[in-house]
């Protein structure tokens, strides 16, 4: 595993966690994972399919997103560096619930499910990041529906914008509309009242 990635998490470690990933839990981790890499566009894990890994972004983003009855593509998250992804099987699940795509290049580090459970279960350092993790996935669960309930559709993505800027202009507009709950067209006519009315540059 690369050298730099395993600094990199001894040093998020330390932050969130405020204890080093160190050379143990590392042997631990690396026993149970491989690195996956995956081009922009790619379908990583299908609805529906078979929970057997969870995805951690070492670089890239990737995006979740579910289907509707018509088989049209709501977006649910967007997963950048040092997020998990395909977690789902860790609460339970058995199939993926959504979908996930890479809508950059992407790096993702993929964990035996299963054995990372297992870890979780028995290994008091792996058991603090799986309460943190959960921890974080409340906040943002707060932050969404915080963010659907008090700001309109322009405060909202311009808040989009501030959060992933890198994603603005790099993908397609029908997968920020659905994450903003607003239809293209909504979309396209809060951009362009943006650059018209304040200069607005995205």
């Amino acid at each position: 595993m690369n050298q730099t990635f395993l600094e990199e998490l001894n040093t998020l470690s330390e932050q969130v966690l405020h204890i080093p990933f160190g050379k143990k839990e590392q042997e631990k981790l690396l026993a149970i994972s491989e690195i996956k890499i995956y081009t922009q566009g790619t379908i990583i894990c299908g609805v529906q399919e078979q929970l057997k890994r969870t995805g951690f972004v070492i670089k890239g983003m990737v995006r979740s997103f579910y289907l509707d009855v018509d088989g049209n593509e709501i977006t649910k998250n967007f997963h950048g560096k040092n997020f998990f992804c395909m977690d789902e099987g860790l609460l339970g699940y058995e199939k993926s619930i959504c979908a996930y795509e890479a809508v950059t290049d992407c790096t993702i580090l993929q964990i035996n499910t299963k054995q990372l459970k297992e870890l979780i279960n028995k290994d008091e350092y792996f058991k603090n990041v799986y309460i943190a993790g959960l921890e974080n996935g409340m906040r943002y669960k707060i932050y969404r529906e915080s963010e659907f309930l008090t700001k309109n559709a322009t405060e909202r993505y311009l808040q989009f914008l501030k959060d992933y800027p890198e994603l603005s202009d790099s993908i397609k507009q029908s997968h920020i509309s659905t994450y903003l709950g607003i239809t293209p067209e909504s979309l396209s006519r809060i951009r362009k009242a943006l650059r018209k009315d304040g200069g607005f540059c995205e």
